[in-house]
């Protein structure tokens, strides 16, 4: 808008001097003097003060339909021949113009606005010689906090530039130059601290070598290499290093959260060497973090352009249980030491697609092989892969379900005297529910789809084995579809099948079957009673909706029935008792019949067999059956999975005395520690009635003749010899009714 110059021109020879010039434009002051050699290599010497340069106040503004203007000069011209080919374009060189002069120049700026930044503070003095820039000081005292400068020597202006000197770089505050920058930070900028950058570099004509430390975020990082062939096809060789003594302070840096909070995950340390041009470069990594230790090798081809990688990878961490802690701190699995990490593989493709082959994975004792691929095109990343494993022992990396065993001391106390009235389902619960309230996190289900097939030499999981089991699943849109989960199962056949769907509040349904298995291990784990015997037949459809653990179990729905044939159940013994009732001696032997038969033993059982169906989590049956050789059993009640208790009673015959009325036993409290409450009253009547009958045959010999026997005399005392008396005759004792009660009691108590 306003421009003037003043000065004091002076011709000598082909020398044009400038001297004393005082320029303003617009509210900028210039003072200085220039020098201007007229010769065929023009050359010119100046220096320059500038208080203030605004130069935002002189950009062009943009119009309407520059931008489309822009693209139509890229189409071919109107007329021009389809096909045609297009003109060679002649790549543009920036900074060849500075091989064509030569140049002194001392230039200070107080302060100099672009993009809405102001850089303040700048310095340059500096000689341009033959295609050669002597830089002998450039400074910027202050752009957005930050300070920079460089002192060296730039050549190679018509090729690649090249520098050999120093650098270097500080700031207390990185708030205003990651806004220049327009880049954006996981947290606020501030809280990375200073920044110190120090490096050199010692550049040819061919070639430049770096080295540079930086020193941020309480990190150290490392660069150092070289770079050749600058005038045809760069290659690098660089190594890149960083290291933090704490990754506990550096990950929320990163964007990273471990969950971990304060504590400690030790040094984080990575080296990178690369090394190739534009057409591959080979990489090697090492990196540990938070005790992983991870390598990366191989090459990647055309990195420019359309990149691929084929990589191995590995990866590995001296304990699983502290590496999952790191995700979830308070993962406690039932096994304290499940053995260290690993994972190998040979990573192939490009931005299409990614194949994992040679997969290998291990935890402790566990392995895991075979092929995967990674499909990144589409609405969603897709994941296949088909794997072989060895033993997986699920309940081991799983936290123990339910309340803890019962201490010794509890198991000695008596239990009260009384049957409790029986429970009702949905009254509260004696024990906590070990069934957590907090909501279900299923949106992993939605970052990828995946096919599975997944094949082991054998899974154990609640307690059950399953040989050779073999997983098939599809994950599409937030519907996990596990067409079948099956195997060999204690000898028999086991499968489960069903689906979860995540999109909206998690649907679970699901159906398991299990044929002819050989019960060779407890099957109800109770403390009541287990079938640790039989070939078993199982079959559950179940259904369930809900956001959290609770409220699934909470809604669980379904139907079922199981057979159990030729087994052993333990807990109590029916022979023993029919055993018993043959040889009682004495009618109170029965206090002590139920104390050993009935408190511990086995019963060898020809069938176990009842259906039981599902209705909010509790689980009902009203018709299931024992068939033993001594007895026979039936069994009613409920299983209140919610509430994490039970409460079945039953009632057993014995075969071998079809007159003896039955007797009950119930069963109630947590499901993990139900206690025992027997029923014999009927049973104790029948014994009492057998008794007296005994005991009124015992009465006739002991009781009624011992009534009417004389009663014992005192010894008389010798008298002297006298005319012998005539005595009287004794009568008979009367029978009172509290002698024929003795008499009837000791006929009854004795053998």
């Amino acid at each position: 808008r306003k421009f003037s110059l003043t000065g004091k021109v002076r011709l000598a020879g082909r020398l044009a001097h400038l001297l004393d010039a005082k320029m303003r434009l617009d509210s900028s002051r210039l003072n200085g003097g220039i020098t201007l050699a007229l010769r065929r290599r023009l050359a010119f010497g100046a220096s320059i003060d500038l208080d203030h340069l605004n130069l935002d106040a002189y950009r062009p503004r943009e119009r309407a339909g520059e931008a489309k203007a822009g693209a139509d000069e890229a189409a071919p011209a109107a007329g021009a021949p389809a096909g045609a080919a297009a003109p060679a374009v002649v790549p543009r060189v920036p900074l060849a113009f500075l091989n064509d002069f030569d140049a002194n120049l001392k230039l200070r700026i107080g302060s100099l606005n672009i993009e809405r930044t102001a850089a303040r503070g700048i310095r340059f003095d500096g000689t341009l010689s033959g295609g050669t820039l002597k830089l002998r000081q450039a400074v910027i005292g202050n752009l957005a906090g930050t300070s920079a400068r460089i002192a060296g020597t730039v050549t190679n202006f018509d090729r690649f530039p090249v520098f050999k000197g120093t650098f270097g770089v500080d700031s207390k505050d990185l708030t205003g130059l990651l806004r220049v920058a327009g880049i954006d930070t996981p947290v606020p900028p501030r809280r990375y601290g200073a920044l110190k950058l120090r490096g050199r570099a010692d550049g040819g004509a061919d070639r430049v070598k770096l080295e540079s430390e930086m020193t941020v975020a309480g990190a150290t990082v490392k660069l150092k290499g070289q770079v050749q062939a600058l005038g045809k096809t760069p290659s690098v060789e660089l190594t890149l290093g960083a290291s933090h003594p704490e990754l506990s302070r550096l990950a929320p840096l990163l964007g990273l959260d471990f969950g971990t909070g304060k504590r400690r995950l030790g040094p984080f340390g990575l080296t990178t060497e690369l090394s190739g041009g534009m057409g591959a470069v080979s990489i090697d990594t090492k990196a540990k973090l938070a005790g992983i230790d991870l390598g990366i090798r191989g090459t990647v081809t055309q990195p420019m352009t359309a990149a691929r990688v084929d990589l191995a990878v590995n990866a590995s961490h001296p304990s699983f249980v502290t590496l999952m802690r790191l995700f979830d701190p308070g993962y406690r699995p039932a096994a304290r030491k499940l053995g260290a990490a690993r994972l190998s593989a040979r990573v192939k493709g490009g931005a299409g697609t990614l194949e994992l082959a040679g997969l290998r994975a291990g935890i402790g004792r566990l392995e895991v092989s075979g092929d995967a691929s990674l499909a990144l095109l589409g609405r969603r990343p897709k994941l296949t892969a088909k794997l072989a494993a060895g033993e997986i022992d699920v309940d081991s990396f799983l936290a123990p379900a339910g309340a803890p065993p019962p201490t010794r001391a509890a198991r000695r106390t008596p239990p009260r005297r009384g049957a409790p009235a029986p429970a009702k389902p949905g009254a509260p619960a004696g024990a906590a529910s070990p069934f957590s309230a907090t909501p279900l996190d299923l949106a992993a289900l939605g970052g990828l789809d995946a096919e599975l097939s997944i094949a082991a030499k054998g899974l154990t999981y609640a307690g059950f084995r399953v040989d050779q089991p073999r997983i098939e699943a599809t994950l599409v849109d937030k519907v996990l579809t596990l067409r079948n989960l099956g195997g060999r199962m204690f000898d028999g056949v086991f499968a489960l099948s069903g689906t979860l769907d995540a999109r909206r509040t998690p649907v679970l349904n699901g159906t398991v079957r299990v044929s002819k298995a050989n019960v060779g291990k407890a099957l109800f784990q109770a403390a009541a009673f287990d079938i640790v015997g039989g070939i078993l037949d199982f079959e559950m459809t179940a259904t369930a909706q809900g956001r959290s653990p609770r409220a699934l179990i909470s809604s669980l729905g379904g139907k079922g029935r199981i057979t159990v044939r030729d087994g052993v159940v333990k807990g109590f013994d029916l022979t023993a008792v029919s055993n018993r009732l043959k040889n009682l001696r004495r009618a109170t032997d029965f206090l002590r019949l139920f104390g050993a038969a009935m408190g511990g033993g086995a019963t060898r059982f020809s069938t176990v067999d009842g259906s039981f169906r599902i209705a909010k989590g509790v689980l009902r049956t009203d018709d299931l059956r024992l068939v033993a050789k001594a007895g026979e059993g039936r069994a009613t009640g409920f299983a209140d999975l919610p509430r994490w208790k039970m409460d079945f009673t039953a009632k057993f015959r014995l075969t071998e005395h079809p007159k003896a009325p039955p007797f009950g036993m119930r069963a109630y409290g947590p499901l993990d520690d139900p206690k025992r409450v027997f029923k014999f009253d009927k049973l104790q009547s029948y014994l009492l009635r057998r008794g007296i009958s005994s005991g009124l045959q015992k009465l006739l010999r002991k009781a009624v003749p011992r009534a009417v026997a004389p009663r014992a005399t005192q010894p008389q005392q010798a008298q002297p010899q006298q005319q012998p008396q005539q005595q009287p005759q004794q009568q008979p004792q009367k029978v009172k009714p509290r002698d024929i009660l003795r008499g009837l009691l000791e006929g009854i108590l004795t053998p």
